[in-house]
């Protein structure tokens, strides 16, 4: 499960960083495509991970939402990304928020639906799952205390 917990912090991160990023150079949304994927990151990163430490099955449930969230997204990056019809290699950093949602979607489906039940709970010491547990949580309150101000309802309209 360990894995799967890295898995959503860093999909969670880098599509809040690409989402951010293109929000930071155009005039606002577009459509609501990328709200959904803000969502969806804020789900996988502040519910998903730390549930999925010690209550398994809720946690894949939780976390296979947040990835549903951010699907639609990361396909229209991808095809937005293809139409040059040009490879390069900054290509495949580009397209790693992408990746990692495709992968923690197939790693959650795959533990949901597993004929030998879940994979077992992370054995690990009380203290390091409680700091695992609570390190999203603290960093999402801190996100909101220094830069909430920043955030205002009329940027979520189209």
């Amino acid at each position: 499960m360990i894995k799967l917990y890295i898995g959503y912090i860093l999909a969670a991160v880098f599509n809040f960083y690409v989402i951010m990023l293109y929000y930071g150079v155009s005039t606002g949304f577009a459509n609501y495509a990328p709200v959904a994927a803000l969502l969806g990151a804020l789900v996988l990163f502040s519910g998903a991970a730390p549930i999925i430490l010690y209550k398994t099955r809720v946690g894949l449930i939780v976390g296979i939402i947040g990835c549903l969230l951010i699907l639609p997204f990361s396909i229209m990056f991808l095809k937005s990304i293809f139409e040059d019809e040009i490879f390069n290699w900054r290509l495949l950093l580009i397209t790693l928020p992408s990746i990692l949602v495709f992968t923690s979607i197939y790693f959650t489906t795959k533990s949901l639906f597993n004929k030998n039940g879940l994979l077992p709970d992370i054995q690990a010491n009380k203290l390091i799952k409680l700091l695992l547990f609570f390190t999203p949580i603290l960093l999402l309150i801190l996100y909101l205390i220094f830069y909430g101000q920043y955030w205002h309802w009329n940027m979520f309209r189209m």
